[in-house]
């Protein structure tokens, strides 16, 4: 089905349609629903996410209550509904569309962010920040930092972003620091973002060696062990 001349309009009307048909479990089309997301994401065009936000709203609601973590939050839904399509919208929009063929995949993504963010705030609340494990390759190992319990997680993610400007860099930093997740498992949970294990085992080396190269994280570090042991 072409759907690329549809009026955005219609588009959103029929994929409203049939989002509700998804959620009661009837048969559905995912076209019009793709070519929202295509203009959404790819094209980038404002009032298609707009649309597209309105019309996952819902969903993405009904995601973040079924969460066993969300009760532990202190935040309303909406606060992790906001959060969540945010963060799919800077992971997926732009050529890293491309890397998404079907909408199953786009949604699947989408429900990855929802618990992503929900975990997020709730390890941060907690100050609780994972080790990063090191993947087993033939690569050089580099030295991880030990990120204490102690320091400050907040503090610690601004570091961090501001040191890996590529926002598939940080999500990879997110699932490895924060949900610690292994190579193998990003891979199996992520589709469209890196081609095997090794891609993410190359990438985690180089972030790797950004992190410990940075005299500012060091710095921050050093501040946590003065003060455990003075």
């Amino acid at each position: 089905m072409d759907t690329s001349q549809v009026p955005l309009e219609q588009i959103a009307l029929h994929c409203h349609e049939e989002t509700r048909k998804f959620t009661l479990h009837t048969d559905f089309v995912t076209d019009y629903c793709m070519e929202l997301m295509r203009r959404a994401l790819l094209r980038r065009t404002p009032d298609a996410f707009t649309r597209l936000y309105d019309i996952y709203e819902p969903l993405v609601r009904k995601w973040v209550y079924q969460h066993h973590q969300f009760r532990w939050t202190d935040e309303d839904a909406a606060y992790f509904v906001n959060a969540a399509l945010t963060q799919f919208y800077f992971a997926v929009s732009g050529s890293k569309f491309e890397r998404f063929e079907t909408l199953a995949q786009l949604l699947q993504y989408l429900k990855r962010c929802v618990y992503t963010s929900i975990a997020m705030h709730v390890r941060t609340a907690q100050t609780q920040v994972a080790a990063v494990p090191l993947p087993s390759d033939d690569l050089a190992p580099a030295i991880q930092p030990t990120w204490d319990a102690n320091l400050n997680a907040q503090t610690l993610w601004a570091r961090v972003c501001g040191l890996l400007p590529d926002e598939d860099d940080q999500l990879l930093a997110r699932w490895c620091f924060i949900e610690d997740l292994k190579p193998a498992d990003i891979l199996r949970e992520q589709p469209g973002h890196w081609n095997d294990v090794r891609d993410i085992s190359v990438a985690l080396q180089r972030i790797r060696r950004r992190l410990r190269g940075d005299e500012g994280l060091q710095a921050l570090l050093r501040d946590v062990r003065d003060e455990k042991q003075g």
